[in-house]
C-alpha cells in the first residue's frame, strides 16, 4: 500500500506539468497563472516528513472542481496533507523564463486560493486557520526535497531556506495565514482568500540563461488535515538597477 501511493504522487508530477506559456520578456515580467484551464507548469511537493510516512500523512495532490459552496466551474490545484511533524510544507512550483539573465529581481506575489479554515480556533499543535501560514519564495537553485538523517530519522525537507513553521527564510518571506472569515472551528464552509507580499522585500537573480524558479506553498503548526485550492499566483518581476 505504501509503495502503491508513493507511485501515485510521483505519477501526479507530470499530471501537473503542462505548459502553455513561458511569460512575458523586457525590463519588467508579469506572470499571471490562473488555475481553472489548467496547472500551467506548476508541480508540487511536500516536504517536513519522514521518510516513507507519505500514506500516513495522507499526502495528495490533485487538479480538480472546487468544493462546495464555491462556483464549482472553477478549478484549482489542490494539496493535502495531515501534519503529524507539526511543520508540514505542501508546495508549487515552477521555473520563470524569459528574463535577464545573470540580473536581481524585486518580486511581488500574489496567491488566491480556497481555505475551510475557520478563524479564533484552537487545536491540536495551533489553530487550524492562524497556525497555518502561506510562504512565497524564489531562487535560481530549483525548489526540491532532499533526504536527511536526523537521528534515527530519515527527513524529507525542502532544500532552499523557506525559514521554520510560521517564520520567514533567507529565500521565502510570509505572506500571511489561511484563516477565512468563519468562525464556525471545524465546520467552516471553503471561500477564496488573497494574500500578496504587500511592502515585504522577495528578490532573488536569475541564472546565466534568463531563468528563476518560484515557489509557493503551506507551512502548518496544525497537527490535522489541511486541504487548500490554489486557484491564482500573480508574480510581477522588476530588474534592480546596479547599486540598488
Amino acid at each position: 500500500m505504501r509503495l502503491r501511493l508513493a507511485v501515485m504522487l510521483i505519477a501526479l508530477a507530470p499530471m501537473l506539468a503542462c505548459d502553455d506559456s513561458t511569460g512575458p520578456r523586457g525590463e519588467k515580467g508579469v506572470f499571471d497563472f490562473q488555475f481553472t484551464t489548467g496547472t500551467h507548469g506548476w508541480t508540487t511537493g511536500f516536504a517536513d516528513y519522514p521518510v516513507g510516512e507519505e500514506q500516513a500523512y495522507e499526502l495528495v495532490a490533485k487538479h480538480e472542481k472546487l468544493p462546495a459552496p464555491l462556483d464549482q466551474s472553477r478549478r484549482g490545484i489542490m494539496l493535502s496533507g495531515n501534519n503529524h511533524s507539526d511543520d508540514l510544507f505542501m508546495f508549487l512550483k515552477r521555473q520563470l523564463t524569459g528574463l535577464k539573465p545573470e540580473t536581481e529581481y524585486d518580486i511581488a506575489i500574489s496567491v488566491e486560493f480556497a481555505t475551510n479554515a475557520a478563524q479564533g480556533c484552537f487545536g491540536v499543535g495551533g489553530s487550524e486557520g492562524e497556525s497555518v501560514v502561506i510562504k512565497a519564495g524564489a531562487s535560481a537553485v530549483e525548489p526540491d526535497t532532499v533526504v536527511r538523517s536526523e537521528g534515527e530519522v530519515n527527513m524529507v525537507r525542502f532544500n532552499l531556506d523557506k525559514g521554520n513553521q510560521l517564520e520567514p527564510g533567507a529565500d521565502a518571506i510570509v505572506l500571511g495565514n489561511i484563516a477565512n472569515s468563519s468562525a464556525d472551528c471545524g465546520n467552516a464552509p471553503y471561500e477564496l482568500k488573497t494574500l500578496d507580499s504587500g511592502d515585504q522585500e522577495l528578490t532573488a537573480k536569475t541564472d546565466a540563461n534568463g531563468r528563476l524558479w518560484l515557489f509557493v506553498g503551506s507551512e502548518s503548526g496544525f497537527e490535522a488535515t489541511t486541504t487548500l485550492y490554489y486557484t491564482r499566483i500573480r508574480a510581477e518581476l522588476t530588474p534592480r538597477e546596479s547599486g540598488d
